[in-house]
């Protein structure tokens, strides 16, 4: 009987395409003569006779599994590194004897690795933070902070250092090194959008350095048509926020908040620790006595949020889920680009965000015809209905024109009231045509357009 079958059998597996609940002995075992070594640093572990045992074990048994993430025995230099790289990897999420720390068990660790083995799914975290934003309760007669929020599958949740950490695994972060260690401490305070989404756990290489090795030859070359500013899940959530949060006063910059940069980590154990965020791209303000002044987060733009404002989140977030639905089928009634662009604008300044603004009102009600752009701008005044926000759009148009289709001063510039009523045209517009697929759900983004011509 080949060993690989033995050391199955003697783990309460008799076939290999059956999965087993519990780990296979020799992993178990592994584990154990690896937690009792006494090693102080990784370096002693990952040297260990241990450490090269649990490795064996597991190029030995887990090939053998149907559906396991290690499909093949390694044979090579760089399949054997994929395999201790997803291991080391393991146990600097999980925890050890030579970390300080947590130590889990013989029994909670070798599950845990087997059950990592064999995951189909696995789960990707976003971290947004919400630069300048204040959110205060209207419901309550002395407005109060509100500290969590909820819309779909997202959170806006104003964190504690404490709560942070615990969220992002700070401790676990602190075993990959100074180039990982989350600054909980410096980024105290402040609002972020909390989203996630379901991945196919693939190999165990999949999260690592070494996943670059397995980029396919005929993908070299090519890029995507477009991509997005910000990773999908937090681009569908801050779509529907930039909706709902927006400023009536065109004194200042209209954005309700900026997104420096999102930290995104997966819960798979054999995963790389994502490089820590850069604090100092965020805002601060000075408070305290002048001789005794300290930063704290800049709060400067402030909501309030009743239910009336909670639940047109949600309602224009199912509205947004049933639209994305239908992609991909002859049924689809919103341009991708729609979203891609109205959430681009934020991260855009000047004849840029202008560019995204208008790009975004074409994604959305332009089709491919003669007089595109007419035909285009009467759709918008039927479906808005508001002479002033039209004019706000040909505003848009007539900027945009005047650099990309002669030579604009280099040193010219564009008022705050000018992007700020630019972006509310195309806005107001966004807003009605969400509503426009959600009262006739039957009908696709074509037909859509072509009933707003009668």
């Amino acid at each position: 009987m080949p060993p690989e079958r033995a050391m199955l059998e003697k783990a309460g597996g008799n076939d290999l395409g059956t999965e087993i609940n519990d780990p296979p002995e020799p992993i178990r075992l592994a584990v154990a003569d690896l937690w009792r070594t006494g090693c102080r640093t990784e370096e002693e572990a990952y040297r260990s006779a241990a450490f090269r045992l649990l490795e064996s074990n597991c190029a030995s048994i887990y090939p053998q599994i149907k559906g396991s993430r290690l499909p093949k025995h390694p044979s090579g230099d760089s399949s054997r590194k994929e395999l201790r790289t997803a291991l080391e990897n393991f146990f600097r999420w999980n925890g050890t004897p030579w970390h300080s720390g947590s130590r889990p068990s013989i029994e909670e660790t070798a599950l845990k690795l087997h059950q990592t083995f064999l995951a189909e799914e696995v789960k990707r975290y976003h971290f947004a933070p919400l630069d300048r934003l204040d959110l205060e309760d209207s419901s309550e007669r002395a407005h109060q902070s509100v500290e969590n929020i909820r819309f779909g599958t997202n959170e806006i949740a104003f964190l504690r250092s404490a709560d942070l950490g615990r969220r992002v695994r700070h401790d676990a972060l602190k075993r990959f090194g100074r180039w990982q260690q989350f600054p909980v401490e410096r980024l105290d305070g402040f609002y972020w959008l909390v989203t996630s989404e379901s991945e196919p756990a693939g190999a165990i290489w999949e999260r690592t350095w070494l996943g670059v090795l397995h980029k396919r030859w005929d993908e070299i070359g090519k890029v995507p048509v477009f991509e997005s500013t910000f990773p999908s899940p937090v681009e569908d959530a801050l779509f529907v926020l930039l909706l709902c949060f927006s400023k009536e006063s065109t004194d200042g910059p209209w954005e309700p908040f900026d997104v420096p940069w999102v930290y995104s980590f997966s819960d798979d154990p054999f995963a790389d620790a994502p490089r820590a965020p850069n604090a100092e791209a965020l805002t601060w303000t000075l408070i305290g006595h002048p001789d005794e002044e300290i930063e704290a987060p800049d709060r400067s733009e402030s909501f309030e949020l009743g239910r009336q404002q909670l639940d047109t989140l949600e309602q224009r977030w199912r509205v947004l889920q049933a639209a994305l639905a239908k992609r991909e089928t002859n049924r689809a009634n919103i341009h991708p680009l729609t979203k891609h662009f109205f959430v681009k604008a934020l991260a855009e300044e000047g004849i840029d965000e202008i560019v995204a603004n208008i790009s975004c009102i074409e994604a959305t009600l332009m089709l491919r015809e003669y007089r595109g752009r007419e035909k285009m701008k009467s759709r918008y005044k039927r479906l808005v209905g508001d002479d002033a926000e039209a004019g706000w759009l040909e505003r848009g148009y007539t900027l945009r024109d005047e650099y990309l289709h002669s030579l604009g001063h280099p040193k010219a510039t564009i008022s705050w009231d000018d992007l700020g009523h630019i972006r509310r045209s195309v806005a107001k517009a966004v807003e009605r045509y969400l509503e426009l697929t959600d009262n006739k759900v039957d009908l696709n983004r074509e037909e859509l357009l072509r009933s707003l011509e009668s």
